[in-house]
């Protein structure tokens, strides 16, 4: 029973692990980071430079923002992203084990 217990704390904590990289990937592929950069319950910001081109305007529209507030939030974010001080590139080799 001792043992057993273990097992599902690792189990928990693997699964934990997989759905955070897999939300993450799911989030940069082209047919799937609308749904879920823009959507206003994700959390999740722009993860591709089509979420930040003038003509996807009408994409961040549709998920309810106000033209203003969302022209705003992509002229800062890409001025941000264009800093030579940006700090990306959170995965590296051992960045799984950061999870477990």
């Amino acid at each position: 029973m001792y043992r057993a217990y273990y097992t599902v704390l690792w189990d928990a904590k693997l699964a934990r692990a997989f759905l955070s990289v897999l939300s993450h990937t799911q989030a940069v592929l082209p047919e799937r980071s609308w749904e879920l950069v823009a959507s206003p319950f994700t959390g999740y910001g722009p993860t591709r430079t089509e979420h930040l081109a003038p003509a996807n305007l009408g994409r961040w529209l549709a998920y309810g923002y106000h033209p203003d507030d969302i022209s705003g939030f992509i002229a800062v974010t890409r001025e941000a992203l264009s800093s030579p001080n940006i700090a990306t590139g959170g995965w590296h080799t051992d960045s799984f084990s950061f999870y477990i």
